[in-house]
């Protein structure tokens, strides 16, 4: 699955691993970072503006995801040989122990404190959330408080 897209799309990167390797393989550790980096946020971009003016289908959501995980194999494999390129020996250990943890990191938090999935403001979305409590996307709870909480 893919850990930094928010395992939202897993297919087109091995597609794009695939079909573009001829390509990709000449490109520089940074070039390939920077090629993923660019085609993300153009992709995720598009999909903010068209969402914003109203615009934004599923079938176009979901493409424009596809094709912001395309390069992701890449970017990735670009991000870890940056490092093996730019540390110490005795350093890249640490340095991919880095990495991974906040990569897994910002998978875990997604988009932060800022977004919030039970905002009234938003169609579908207007249900309330009482404190401790887990719930599903449609707004049914699934479970409430911890272990000492049996409400």
């Amino acid at each position: 699955m893919d850990q930094s897209g928010g395992g939202r799309i897993a297919l087109p990167a091995p597609v794009g691993a695939a079909l573009l390797a001829g390509v990709m393989r000449r490109l520089t550790a940074s070039q390939l970072v920077a090629a993923d980096a660019t085609l993300r946020a153009a992709s995720l971009g598009t999909v903010a503006v068209l969402a914003a003016a109203g615009r934004l289908t599923p079938l176009v959501y979901v493409l424009l995801l596809a094709v912001s995980s395309l390069l992701h194999a890449w970017g990735s494999a670009g991000t870890y040989t940056l490092i093996a390129e730019v540390l110490p020996e005795q350093d890249r250990v640490v340095g991919n122990a880095l990495l991974s943890t906040f990569n897994q990191a910002a998978f875990i938090l997604g988009a932060g404190p800022g977004r919030r999935a039970d905002r009234a403001d938003r169609p579908g979305l207007g249900h309330r959330r009482r404190r401790g409590e887990l719930r599903r996307p449609g707004g049914r709870v699934l479970a409430r408080g911890g272990p000492a909480d049996n409400r």
